[in-house]
């Protein structure tokens, strides 16, 4: 009589693990291919949050007006200037009823360094003359590394960009933004026209 044993074979050892070894190759190679898809995801996730700052900061340039008491204040990281903005009526005014009204104020656009975000912010009229703005400022852009602001102004010896501007409304801003990702650094650069200027 012969004696059975309850053990595996090589043979069976063997196919085992060859098995193992493929299936853990499948997963190795599905899991780095869907970081590799989430990594550029987030990259064009970022570059279309700035295609958006750059628009609306656009869209806000195209609305400058010129008016006295509120000016054109820009340095490398921050820019503040008279526009009409979509602001809350004034309870007392006769335009109660239409709830969001345009109106001359002020937009202003920076970048904190700390928390890698491009924040803007509004005041209504009465606020940009004694030069105060909403408390909330709203992100428009995360995981920024840094942002550059160069205003074109008009010379005797024709166009020039200058880092700071105070008062005079140029005739548009450079706006040059950095970020970074799996894939490297980046930068994005966009002429953005001031038609009263």
């Amino acid at each position: 009589m012969k004696l059975r044993s309850k053990s595996f074979t090589l043979v069976e050892i063997l196919l085992v693990s060859s098995l193992m070894a493929v299936l853990g190759v499948a997963v190795f190679g599905a899991f780095a291919n869907g970081l590799k898809l989430w990594a550029k995801a987030t990259r064009l996730n970022r570059e279309a949050e700035v295609a958006v700052f750059l628009d609306k900061m656009g869209e806000d340039l195209r609305s400058t007006v010129a008016i006295s008491g509120i000016s054109f204040k820009g340095i490398g990281e921050q820019v503040s200037f008279p526009a009409v903005v979509m602001t809350l009526a004034d309870p007392h005014s006769s335009r109660t009823s239409e709830g969001l009204i345009d109106q001359i104020g002020a937009v202003q656009y920076r970048f904190d360094v700390a928390e890698h975000t491009i924040l803007r912010r509004q005041a209504n009229y009465a606020q940009a003359i004694k030069g105060r703005w909403a408390k909330e400022e709203i992100p428009v852009a995360s995981g920024i590394t840094a942002l550059d602001f160069y205003y074109e102004v008009s010379t005797d010896k024709g166009f020039l960009f200058k880092s700071e501007i105070d008062g005079a409304i140029p005739s548009g801003i450079m706006v040059e933004v950095h970020f970074s990702d799996d894939s490297g650094d980046h930068r994005l650069r966009r002429y953005l026209p001031i038609p009263i200027g």
